[in-house]
């Protein structure tokens, strides 16, 4: 009888921590921000130079960046949901990459897999943040040298379990003439995309719900 008891609360422990879907996101009141890790990224389309800078400076340069972005565009919200900013374990892990693994010499990469992404997601840990929804940007590539553009995968997690609620890729054009600020304007617009999705689907969401309502 212990045993099936036993059983039971593991199975509901389960089901508790493996239901996460995009309504806990809308529901959350705070989101955790754990920054934008460029520990997979792959450069591609041009000659890059000083490896090691673009590793040991305009990574956490981009980090401390979008936050700035986020503060003075958004008042540090995803919408109304407050931003919890997390971001040193992404840092660190961008800092650990070796320089020329970044190089991309094959033709125009794609968005990492999601099982490599769920790699990065595992590592998330925060002794601070424990639990809740988490929200990391990854960077999947760059193509330099007359085709500037790149992109990002916004993830959606539960913190606790590490399950993946949600992933977006947003692919926005480089402008600009300093390396740093080429690769600001695809950063910020995977910002800015994260943003206006939250809008649009929570208005979908909204909508869904009304119309259960009226047809009870």
């Amino acid at each position: 009888m212990n045993k099936i008891i036993l059983l039971f609360f593991t199975l509901q422990l389960y089901v508790s921590v493996y239901a996460q879907t995009m309504d806990d996101v809308y529901a959350a009141s705070e989101v955790v921000w754990f920054g934008v890790d460029y520990s997979k990224i792959k450069l591609a389309g041009g000659q890059y130079s000083e490896l090691d800078k673009i590793r040991d400076y305009y990574f956490p340069q981009w980090n401390y960046r979008a936050i700035d972005y986020i503060e003075s565009n958004y008042k540090g919200k995803i919408q109304d949901k407050e931003l919890i900013y997390d971001n040193g374990a992404a840092i660190a892990r961008s800092s650990l990459v070796n320089p020329q693994e970044l190089l991309w010499l094959g033709p125009r990469p794609g968005p990492l897999l999601e099982q490599e992404l769920q790699e990065i997601v595992n590592l998330c840990n925060s002794p601070e943040n424990q639990s809740g929804v988490g929200l990391i940007l990854v960077a999947n590539y760059f193509t330099y040298k007359g085709a500037d553009s790149g992109s990002f995968s916004a993830i959606y997690f539960d913190i606790a379990s590490k399950k993946i609620i949600q992933i977006e890729e947003y692919v926005g054009d480089g402008a600009g003439v300093m390396f740093l600020t080429i690769w600001d304007k695809p950063l910020y617009n995977s910002i800015k995309q994260v943003q206006s999705d939250f809008v649009y689907r929570s208005y979908k969401m909204q909508l869904r719900k009304q119309a259960r309502q009226e047809s009870k």
